[in-house]
C-alpha cells in the first residue's frame, strides 16, 4: 500500500479509470459492438485487498442507430483492473478499513460518480450467481436508485465535442 493519499492522484486515478472504462467497451461478450452508441456505462469492481483476488461486473447501455436501448455486458482489460487496484492504494490509510467494491457511472455526456462500499464483498464474498443489476436498464429507464444518471458532482474527463467526449480521447 502506499502512503495516504493525495486527493489530486485520487481524481487523476478515478479519471483513467472512466477513460480506461470508455476505451474498453467494445470488448463485448456478445460478439462485436458494431455501430452502437453507449449513453450510460455501469461497473461494480470488488477487491479483496488481502488476497488481491477481484470480481466485476461491466455493462453499456447502448443502441444501434434506430434501435432500442440494450444492456451490453463488456471485459475490462487487465489494465483496467489494475487501475482499480491503483485506486485502492491510493486512498487506503494506514489503519483504516478500505473499500471492498466501488459501482461506476458513466455518462455519454462526460459526468462520472464512484460510489464505494466498505461492506464484505458480494460476489468475493461467495455469492457467484449475482443477479443484483439483471433489471438495471428498466431501472435506469425510470430513474431508480441512482441508476439514470452520475451523481450531480460527478466530473468531467474531456472537454465536450459535437462527436462525443469519448470521441475526443480516443479518437473515434
Amino acid at each position: 500500500m502506499t502512503a495516504p493519499h493525495d486527493k489530486q492522484s485520487q481524481a487523476d486515478i478515478q479519471a483513467s479509470i472512466v477513460r480506461a472504462v470508455a476505451g474498453d467497451v467494445s470488448g463485448t461478450t456478445d460478439g462485436g459492438w458494431g455501430d452502437r452508441e453507449w449513453v450510460h456505462l455501469f461497473v461494480d469492481f470488488e477487491l479483496d485487498h488481502d488476497s488481491g483476488r477481484s470480481s466485476s461486473i461491466s455493462f453499456a447501455l447502448a443502441r444501434r442507430p434506430g434501435a432500442s436501448l440494450e444492456k451490453i455486458a463488456f471485459r475490462l482489460s487487465p489494465e483496467t483492473k489494475q487501475a482499480f487496484a491503483d485506486l485502492a492504494d491510493a486512498v487506503h490509510t494506514p489503519g483504516r478499513q478500505s473499500w471492498s467494491a466501488v459501482q461506476v457511472r458513466v455518462e455519454a455526456d462526460g459526468r462520472y460518480n464512484f460510489e464505494f462500499s466498505y461492506a464484505p464483498p458480494y460476489r468475493l464474498g461467495g455469492k457467484l450467481n449475482d443477479t443484483r443489476f439483471s433489471d438495471y436498464l428498466d431501472a435506469w429507464r425510470q430513474g431508480v436508485d441512482g441508476a439514470r444518471s452520475a451523481a450531480p458532482e460527478g466530473k468531467d474527463v474531456a472537454a465536450r465535442s459535437k462527436r462525443g467526449w469519448w470521441r475526443t480521447l480516443f479518437g473515434q
